[in-house]
């Protein structure tokens, strides 16, 4: 059973370490106050080791700011952000080199930007050498059907705040009021915010949801793949409140 093979993976098996020292200090405490951290350091590693858990906390960040109640049709142009890239590219068509995030948000920005073809498309990602996140997205563009003089650039940004300054002025000269971000999930309260900081009020457009629903056992079981839920969800929780004490949202 697929459950069970997902109990004996090290990161399963590393709960089970855990627990069994939980009931031999249980057992045989010196220490109320040992017991209590290895109970503590046990919950806490379940709740962010587990899909259970894990789903729960991505729920919790998905859920904000993430409602889509404008009408898309009425907005003048399509901002998407980047979400990373592998290595230094030598040419714009190696668009291979976008990370998963990058890919997907550039996807649904193309799909908008060909079922409205009055709005702009904004690409912002500052990150590679010569050739930029920015770049391979509009080369994708491109090549799927968007005209150049409708595709315009961020390749300075290399983080959330810093694309929300630069497109601030990007939409100012060029007069736009409505726009549309196109982030993952996730990552959509942050950067809302951080538009919102910058004197942008876009209409939030979230893609590649990272919440799925889970099923028992394998719920409660410890996995890989929850981990890196929980990190991405902490990176957020971490970045939101990093930007709150610098008053950049």
């Amino acid at each position: 059973m697929d459950w069970i093979s997902i109990a004996l993976e090290p990161t399963a098996l590393f709960a089970w370490g855990i627990i069994v020292t939980a009931i031999m200090l249980w057992r045989h405490y010196k220490s109320i106050n040992q017991l209590i951290t290895v109970t503590a350091f046990l919950a806490v590693y379940l709740i962010l080791a587990t899909p259970l858990g894990a789903n729960r906390l991505v729920n919790i960040i998905e859920t904000r700011n993430n409602e889509t109640n404008c009408k898309i049709e009425n907005q003048e142009a399509i901002i998407v952000l980047a979400g990373g890239i592998y290595g230094d590219p030598d040419s714009e068509d190696e668009v291979w080199r976008l990370k998963e995030d990058s890919y997907r948000r550039a996807l649904l920005g193309i799909k908008l930007a060909k079922e409205y073809s009055k709005t702009k498309i904004i690409f912002s990602g500052g990150y590679g050498g010569a050739i930029r996140e920015a770049d391979l997205m509009k080369y994708l563009a491109i090549q799927n059907g968007i005209s150049k003089t409708r595709i315009y650039l961020d390749r300075i940004s290399k983080n959330t705040y810093e694309s929300a300054e630069a497109i601030a002025e990007m939409v100012e000269e060029n007069k736009v009021t409505t726009p549309v971000l196109v982030t993952s999930a996730i990552h959509m309260p942050r950067a809302w915010a951080a538009f919102r900081k910058a004197g942008i009020n876009p209409c939030p457009y979230p893609v590649n949801s990272r919440y799925v629903e889970t099923y028992l056992p394998e719920a409660l079981l410890p996995q890989i793949s929850a981990l890196t839920k929980s990190t991405e969800s902490m990176h957020e929780v971490m970045g939101y409140a990093w930007y709150w004490v610098k008053g950049k949202i």
